[in-house]
């Protein structure tokens, strides 16, 4: 008994014609090229192009530099909080009073990740939105994974800088 049934051997059809062939008229598969032309520079606001950046005011520089300084240190007091580092009542002068009790609770009840360690603030990113409002976004971590943050803060006159909007991913 052999281990394959012998068949009849089988062979191939060839393939249809689809290509040109490769030799024309004699010669290797010339093609005639086109002649590069001087193409004719554009300026408008559609030639992708943005031009040149406006300057930015020293005004907002100093905005963007303590709305910065503020947001590292809000985020990093907050998550000392939620990981119960640090008493709630330290956030009374940088949190809306809803934020600090919204704060409060997470730091009473148990989320996902909290069982892999205190929160640790990576990146912080920072947009204003106008000079005395910004949008912040940034990653924190805990133990192996990354989770995000955002918020949004506000300069109050006579005041400063507080967090009035705040979300953990």
């Amino acid at each position: 008994m052999t281990p394959f049934p012998s068949r009849p051997p089988q062979f191939l059809s060839r393939p249809p014609q689809c290509e040109p062939a490769l030799y024309e008229h004699g010669r290797v598969g010339t093609r005639h090229c086109a002649v590069p032309q001087q193409r004719t520079v554009r300026r408008t606001p559609h030639d992708g192009r943005s031009g040149s950046a406006p300057a930015v005011p020293i005004e907002d520089l100093e905005n963007h530099t303590a709305a910065r300084r503020f947001t590292e240190h809000a985020l990093r007091l907050v998550l000392e909080v939620v990981d119960r580092r640090r008493p709630p009542t330290q956030l009374k002068s940088i949190v809306e009073p809803a934020l600090l009790e919204m704060v409060r609770a997470r730091s009473l009840t148990a989320f996902p990740g909290k069982a892999l360690g205190t929160g640790t603030l990576e990146r912080v990113h920072i947009r204003l939105v106008d000079p005395t409002t910004a949008e912040v976004f940034g990653t924190y971590s805990r133990g192996p994974r990354m989770f995000a943050v955002a918020a949004r803060i506000t300069n109050r006159t006579g005041i400063g800088w507080s967090v009035t909007s705040l979300r953990f991913g």
